[in-house]
């Protein structure tokens, strides 16, 4: 049985409900996990140190209306407390602990989350963590062929409490997405004064001149199953 409800608010506080019984009270103030400044746009339930408690992995993306892609975050590393995920571990006592900083230190998902899935990939006994990120929604455009996604992004947990990024290990960085007409040729749209575009352009920058997003599609719901059944 369910005693307790997390809702996301993309841009204000976070909620957490405590069920009460008859209402729920929204105790995400005091249980630790409010983020006022946290930009969440995801959240995923699991026990990440089997200790019987369910922690809180939840995702972020920028803020919208400021022009500033990930990479701007070198320049703008206030940016950290708005579109970087994190990780709150539950104390067992109604509280909760971020412990962002420690579980994945230079690793921390600044991609822009839009779902989390868990699930143990190496059957070592931890759950270890997919993110799949969307864009920055500064620079969604659906009337190009161009797709500045993020890529998506796996983490190990490591049984301590910690985790290392192993995307480009498990090879789950995406290729560019190319659009084809039926005959195979590349879809391509005209601009005013310039070349057509086709895919990812790496002309296309952010307000500090940084590129904008990765040559990949935007992902928005994961989830993990045994596909073979092995």
């Amino acid at each position: 049985e369910s005693n307790a409800v997390f809702q996301i608010t993309r841009g204000g506080a976070n909620k957490l409900f405590r069920n009460d019984g008859n209402i729920y009270t929204d105790v995400a103030a005091s249980a630790g996990v409010a983020a006022d400044a946290h930009n969440s746009t995801a959240v995923a339930a699991c026990d990440f140190d089997n200790d019987g408690y369910q922690d809180l992995y939840i995702g972020a993306q920028g803020r919208i209306g400021d022009n500033l892609d990930y990479r701007s975050l070198t320049q703008h590393p206030n940016l950290a407390v708005v579109m970087q995920d994190r990780l709150f571990h539950n104390n067992g006592d109604g509280t909760f602990t971020d412990i962002t900083a420690s579980a994945f230190a230079e690793h921390v998902n600044i991609r822009s989350a839009a779902s989390i899935a868990c699930g143990d990939l190496d059957n070592d006994g931890w759950l270890d963590v997919y993110v799949g990120n969307r864009a920055d929604q500064d620079f969604v455009r659906f009337d190009t062929s161009r797709h500045h996604g993020h890529y998506n992004t796996l983490f190990h947990n490591n049984g301590d409490l910690t985790f290392s990024d192993r995307t480009v290990e498990a090879g789950l960085i995406s290729p560019q997405i190319r659009m084809l007409d039926q005959d195979g040729n590349p879809i391509t749209f005209p601009r005013p004064g310039g070349a057509s575009l086709e895919g990812f352009d790496t002309n296309m920058v952010d307000g500090e001149g940084n590129v904008v997003g990765d040559p990949a599609g935007q992902t928005w719901a994961t989830a993990m199953f045994d596909h073979d059944s092995d």
